[in-house]
């Protein structure tokens, strides 16, 4: 089963100079993201699909694949602990 994400509607996404700065407005919680969590923060935006995400860093990064599974999954943890993303459902 995959999991599923969706981007909060109290979230603003401020793009500037190639950086991201995500705002959740009822929260006041905010997050810059470096190199690699924005383009994590990327393709949740546009697919949504976890497992999709880390087959690619692996791809990328294939020497450290154990890494990105943990830091992903950390990452997408972290996004939902502060209501900057939800999850979306599973599907098979």
């Amino acid at each position: 089963m995959i999991n599923m994400y969706k981007i909060d509607k109290n979230v603003i996404v401020y793009r500037e100079n190639g950086e991201i700065l995500l705002i959740n407005m009822k929260t006041n919680k905010f997050f810059a993201l470096d190199e690699i969590s924005t383009y994590v923060w990327e393709r949740i935006a546009k697919v949504g699909k976890v497992d999709d995400i880390i087959h690619d860093l692996g791809r990328r990064f294939p020497e450290a694949k154990h890494e990105i599974q943990r830091d992903v999954d950390l990452f997408i943890s972290s996004l939902v602990s502060e209501k900057i993303i939800n999850k979306r459902g599973r599907i098979l």
